[in-house]
C-alpha cells in the first residue's frame, strides 16, 4: 500500500467517539438542546470490512492522503525507517473528471494565475458539468469571451481538464458577494445556483463528461 492514496482513517486511544451539535443556532434567546447526528456518529465509529471483527473502530477524517516509506538519518547518523503520512486535502474539495481526482484549489490557482485581472474564482461539479465562477478586479466586459478561452486553454494544458461552463460575476456588485470566497464556498455556490448573485456573462464550452468520453473514443477509433 506504499504510495497509494485514499481516505485517512485514525484509530488510537485518543480518538473521540462522538460529539453533539445544536441544529438551531439562529435563536440565541434560549439554550437549544444538543443532539447527535447519525452521520457524524458513523464517521466516529467506522469499521474495516474484514472477515474477522477485531473490535477496533476508526475515525474517518474526510481527508485524502498516502503513506510513503522513507529512510533518514537520526541525530547519531544512523538510518531510521519511517512511514510518513502525507495529507493531500479534503475529499469535499475534489472533483472527479474522466476517472481522475483533482483538487479544486489546484484548478482555481491555475485560473487565478492565468491573468492579472482575475481576483478570485470557484470551480465545482454541478449537474455533471464542471463550472467556473470568476470575479474580475475591473470592468472588462468586452474581454470576457477572450478570458473564457484563456481559462479553458490553461486548464486543459496544465490539468487535462475541459471546462463546461464559465461565468463572470457582475463588476461593482461586491455587496452581494462574501469577501472571502475560499471560506464561503458553499454560500457563494448556493447563491450562484439560486440566481441570487448578479452575473455579467456566462459561456458554455462543453456538454459534460459524457461528451468528452465520446469524443475521446472517436479519436481513438480514428487513430
Amino acid at each position: 500500500y506504499d504510495g497509494e492514496f485514499g481516505e485517512i482513517w485514525c484509530c488510537s486511544e485518543g480518538n473521540a467517539f462522538n460529539y453533539s451539535v445544536c441544529k438551531d443556532i439562529t435563536d440565541k434567546s434560549s439554550k437549544k438542546p444538543l443532539t447527535n447526528d447519525p452521520f457524524i456518529t458513523d464517521q466516529f465509529t467506522s469499521k474495516l470490512k474484514t472477515e474477522v471483527d477485531n473490535g477496533l473502530t476508526y475515525l474517518r477524517t474526510g481527508d485524502l492522503g498516502f503513506i510513503k516509506s522513507m529512510s533518514c538519518p537520526d541525530a547519531y547518523g544512523n538510518l531510521v525507517d519511517l512511514n510518513l503520512l502525507f495529507v493531500l486535502g479534503a475529499i469535499n474539495e475534489t472533483v472527479e473528471i474522466l476517472g481522475l481526482t483533482h483538487f479544486v484549489k489546484d484548478l482555481e490557482r491555475t485560473v487565478i494565475s492565468s491573468h492579472p485581472s482575475f481576483e478570485c474564482c470557484l470551480l465545482a461539479k454541478a449537474g455533471g458539468l464542471l463550472v467556473c465562477l470568476v470575479k474580475c478586479r475591473e470592468d472588462k466586459r468586452s474581454n470576457l469571451a477572450n478570458y473564457t478561452a484563456l481559462i479553458v486553454s490553461e486548464l486543459l494544458k496544465n490539468h487535462g481538464v475541459l471546462l463546461d461552463l464559465c461565468a463572470f460575476a457582475k463588476f461593482g456588485s461586491r455587496a452581494n458577494f462574501p469577501q472571502n470566497w475560499n471560506n464561503n464556498r458553499a454560500t457563494v455556490m448556493r447563491d450562484w445556483f439560486d440566481q441570487k448573485l448578479p452575473i455579467e456573462s456566462q459561456f458554455g464550452i462543453n456538454f459534460g463528461e459524457n461528451v468528452s468520453i465520446y469524443l475521446l473514443s472517436e479519436f481513438e477509433k480514428g487513430s
